[in-house]
């Protein structure tokens, strides 16, 4: 009898903790969401930059000085988004996000110009920590697979003298 009144508090726990994203995990940017049918922002907007599988969208901020990839997989949703890039100083211009924002900011509050304890400090620890980089891996977690049926998320912070330049995140391609 206490074995099986173990088992039932253990699912229902484990049912409880999966109903929470990791601290880890980064659901979009700027209004536009992972895996979720970005239409009423893009619609009127054909892919404009190039990425090796699927379609992607990019958009510079007002000032010019970064940049956002939406990348798309083959066999996703027409408007949903499956890997966010954020880099500073772009080598190319790009047209202005629809909601012509000065500055880009993930769901979670990271931004181009934080420190590398900023982000870990919004994140939590990371997988993986370099000199100018670290990185977050999230695999077959109960919350990603139940609410986006996404088996592997990923996300890179790139640094330059303890400033972020580029960071990335989202579904690796299945």
């Amino acid at each position: 009898m206490k074995f099986i009144l173990y088992l039932i508090i253990l699912v229902f726990s484990h049912s409880a903790l999966s109903d929470a994203p990791p601290k880890s995990f980064d659901k979009g940017f700027t209004g536009i969401f992972l895996e979720t049918d970005n239409t009423k922002k893009l619609a009127s907007i054909a892919h404009n930059c190039k990425f090796d599988i699927g379609g992607a969208f990019c958009f510079s901020n007002t000032r010019n000085n970064q940049f956002v990839k939406f990348i798309s997989y083959p066999g996703g949703i027409k408007y949903g988004f499956s890997y966010i890039q954020v880099i500073e100083n772009p080598q190319s211009k790009y047209p202005l996000l629809p909601s012509k924002i000065n500055h880009f900011e993930s769901a979670n509050g990271v931004t181009i110009g934080m420190s590398k304890l900023q982000v870990t400090s919004i994140l939590g620890k990371p997988v993986s920590s370099m000199i100018n980089s670290i990185s977050y891996y999230l695999k077959n977690n109960a919350y990603l697979l139940n609410t986006y049926n996404m088996p592997i998320y990923s996300a890179e912070y790139r640094f330059e003298n303890d400033r972020l330049i580029r960071f990335e995140f989202g579904f690796e391609y299945p």
